[in-house]
């Protein structure tokens, strides 16, 4: 048989350098849309199928950040590009209840064509992506060249969520399998104002999309859940369904941090896929549960064992989350979706907050806290 890995990352490991002004304090930690997205996935799978990368070498980072990467993916994934320059480096302010953020060196373009050509990420099922439009599309001529094609789930980079990407990304809508911006980039590329109700515009904006040639799509939609809307008969049934956030009140903790929570999502749903034959809409309840575990602290969740050997995340197993889940979520047909009047004048400030963006839930930007901790 084929060696195999179930999911791969090429989103970004970075060090975020967090200043709290008012309470004096200085914090450093591993931080990334690739790191949370591949906790997400780890959480369900063995460290052997999930493949992350850093870009940079160990000298770099401390032990205790090694240990945590060490937990995710194997030391020969983890280092496969060591010696490609040095790792990506932020700083995250937060001031007088107001937060920034800027990287401290380049954030280098990721490729498939970086990875060496001994790296399982080439024989992955699942390649989860963070770029642009245009760098994903660099990479998607190499995918084009495997003999087994894997499935592609696609995250956008803020940067790139503008009018002017709109066109490399109509190009590859058709080839990527899963398209999942968050609620706010799934705008911002079409330059377009929202109505009141949220889900009347998300499902609307979806539905131009699926006209721009997306097969499936996942919008990230904070504490509304997220939105999947399914054309390809591959990823299961035909038709959209809401799938709800995981409740942290039934489950008796608090939401303490939601950093990374919607890169980790993503990684869960990729693990879902392959232990749901590829259902999408059962595939996003992991998903939900994978970022349940990630809104609880700042960081990555703690990985112990039971008496039984069973892994635990944050003291609990994932299966007894999933459980909790309405794990066949109801699938509307295409017919039955509600039509979003998409006459909304353009929106000349983007950073606008509405009512959807102030929930615990709303997706993050890649590794950077959700909305409501800041104005960036």
């Amino acid at each position: 048989m084929d060696q195999t890995i179930v999911f791969a990352s090429l989103g970004t490991v970075l060090i975020d350098n967090v200043v709290n002004v008012d309470a004096k304090v200085r914090q450093r930690r591993l931080g990334g849309g690739g790191l949370y997205a591949a906790a997400g996935a780890r959480i369900w799978l063995s460290p052997e199928d999930v493949f992350l990368s850093v870009r940079g070498t160990k000298t770099e980072l401390s032990r205790d950040m090694v240990e945590d990467l060490h937990r995710l993916s194997l030391d020969e994934y983890l280092w496969s590009q060591s010696g490609e320059g040095s790792i990506l480096q932020s700083e995250i302010q937060y001031k007088a209840g107001q937060r920034s953020f800027r990287y401290l060196n380049p954030r280098p373009s990721t490729h498939l064509q970086s990875f060496p050509s001994t790296s399982l990420v080439h024989i992955a099922k699942h390649l989860h992506f963070c770029c642009s439009p245009k760098d994903l599309a660099v990479s998607l001529e190499q995918v084009s060249t495997y003999p087994r094609r894997p499935i592609i789930v696609y995250e956008p980079i803020p940067v790139a969520c503008t009018p002017s990407h709109l066109e490399p990304l109509k190009a590859i809508l058709p080839i990527v399998d899963i398209f999942s911006p968050n609620h706010r980039e799934l705008r911002m590329f079409l330059d377009k104002e929202t109505l009141e109700d949220p889900a009347v515009w998300i499902e609307g904006l979806t539905r131009m999309y699926h006209e721009y040639g997306a097969k499936t799509i996942i919008v990230r939609a904070g504490a509304h859940g997220s939105y999947v809307s399914n054309k390809d008969t591959a990823l299961g049934k035909i038709g959209s369904s809401w799938i709800p956030p995981y409740s942290s009140e039934e489950a008796g903790f608090q939401v303490n941090d939601t950093t990374g929570a919607g890169n980790s999502f993503l990684g869960g749903l990729c693990a879902g896929l392959d232990r749901e034959s590829s259902d999408v809409f059962r595939a996003a309840v992991y998903g939900s549960v994978s970022a349940s575990f990630i809104i609880q602290q700042a960081g990555l969740p703690v990985l112990g064992h039971s008496e039984g050997g069973s892994e635990l995340w944050n003291g609990e197993r994932p299966g007894d989350r999933l459980q909790r889940e309405p794990i066949d979520p109801p699938v509307a047909d295409a017919d039955s979706q509600r039509h979003a009047v998409l006459s909304m004048p353009p929106t000349h400030n983007i950073g606008r907050q509405t009512a959807l963006e102030t929930g615990y839930a709303c997706s993050p930007r890649h590794g950077e806290p959700y909305l409501h901790w800041s104005n960036a």
